[in-house]
């Protein structure tokens, strides 16, 4: 993984911000509720409002179309196409495959649970290496 420079980071975090509130937007938008389970396991991590939570599966996790940040998410990895989950607030993309993956949803709720709670603003999740 390459390593952004402080200077960098500061260009790059106002651009990735603007990307995943716009995210944020069209999960809420297009989403679906928890189902009860998910409700529960969101109150049993600490999610504070499950009831705002969005889930919107997708055929592929959006990757940044503006050049610098899609640039960064090549460059770390950080978004790509294994991305199988990435948490923007309230609203979780879900890659189709593993839609029905309660590991996979709890672990973007976790980080639901972190954002609302001032820790990380986003999360991705990868799929399993297939090379250990």
């Amino acid at each position: 993984m390459i390593k952004i420079l402080p200077e960098q980071f500061e260009n790059i975090l106002p651009l990735a911000v603007k990307w995943a509130e716009a995210k944020e937007k069209v999960i809420l938008e297009h989403g679906t509720a928890l189902s009860p389970q998910y409700v529960e396991d969101a109150k049993l991590i600490g999610v504070e409002h499950p009831g705002k939570v969005r889930i919107y599966e997708v055929p592929q996790i959006p990757i940044p179309k503006h050049p610098v940040l899609k640039a960064a998410a090549e460059a770390t990895q950080l978004i790509s196409p294994a991305t199988i989950g990435i948490s923007f607030g309230y609203g979780i993309f879900i890659h189709d495959d593993f839609s029905q993956d309660r590991y996979t949803i709890v672990h973007e709720l976790v980080h639901t649970m972190q954002f609302k709670q001032g820790g990380l603003p986003t999360s991705q999740h990868q799929k399993p290496s297939k090379n250990p």
